[in-house]
């Protein structure tokens, strides 16, 4: 069953048996098609996802994965259903980034710029489509609704965005930027970025926080452009 929310959000919901007898995990769903149970474990699932965000720290690996699939979905140039992409970005991220998360990954920008290049850099190495497993459980294969022509057409796409996110976080003219981050994120990416600039400049005004109307990271984005994590606290992420 599909839960379809306002706003292009669904949730799929499928029923879990626990400690079916005769099975083979604890945790299984049922495939409808196969006429099957399957094992699986979203507990811990999310508890190896928590651990590699809490290592980024700041929410970030949240947030970049959010931005990923708003990208996806409003550019619709490739597919790839959210959780291969959770765990594809999930899997960049290891346990040194807990100890140099402030050098590579202090802010937003930075750490999409980061993690889209690193997704990059794994892409061009494994050019071949290739099973990417669940972390917590590697008979369950999250490429096994893949083919070959949607990891080569993703693996150029990420390539190409790649390209245009790095040239936007490096021009230092804040006009080109603004238009370049709109080629990746749209037309309303920015739009109030000259107000947050005020508010970063004027040193002697407070952060606003509760009283900001944005409502989550990608109105953040869209927004007040490349310098809105310097200007918000997280709370006003969402």
């Amino acid at each position: 069953m599909t839960i379809t929310y306002a706003g292009d959000f669904e949730i799929d919901i499928v029923p879990c048996v626990t400690d079916r007898p005769g099975g083979t995990y604890r945790f299984e769903i049922c495939n409808r098609v196969e006429e099957s149970f399957e094992p699986t474990d979203s507990e811990a699932y999310t508890a190896w996802l928590e651990d590699r965000n809490g290592w980024v720290g700041n929410d970030r690996l949240r947030e970049v994965t959010r931005l990923l699939k708003y990208l996806r979905d409003i550019k619709q140039t490739f597919t790839c259903k959210s959780i291969l992409l959770t765990t594809l970005i999930g899997n960049l991220i290891t346990p040194a980034d807990a100890v140099y998360h402030n050098a590579y990954l202090p802010d937003l920008p930075t750490a999409l710029k980061t993690l889209i290049d690193r997704l990059d850099d794994y892409l061009q190495d494994h050019p071949e489509l290739h099973d990417v497993n669940n972390p917590v459980l590697q008979r369950e294969s999250f490429t096994r609704h893949w083919d070959a022509d949607k990891c080569a057409n993703f693996r150029d796409v990420i390539h190409r965005y790649r390209e245009w996110i790095d040239d936007a976080y490096d021009e230092l003219d804040e006009a080109e930027s603004r238009a370049k981050w709109q080629r990746i994120f749209g037309d309303e990416f920015g739009k109030g970025a000259k107000r947050a600039l005020m508010i970063e400049h004027a040193s002697a005004l407070p952060v606003p926080a509760a009283n900001a109307n944005v409502k989550d990271t990608v109105q953040a984005v869209q927004v007040f452009g490349r310098a809105f994590s310097r200007v918000f606290s997280r709370q006003c992420l969402g």
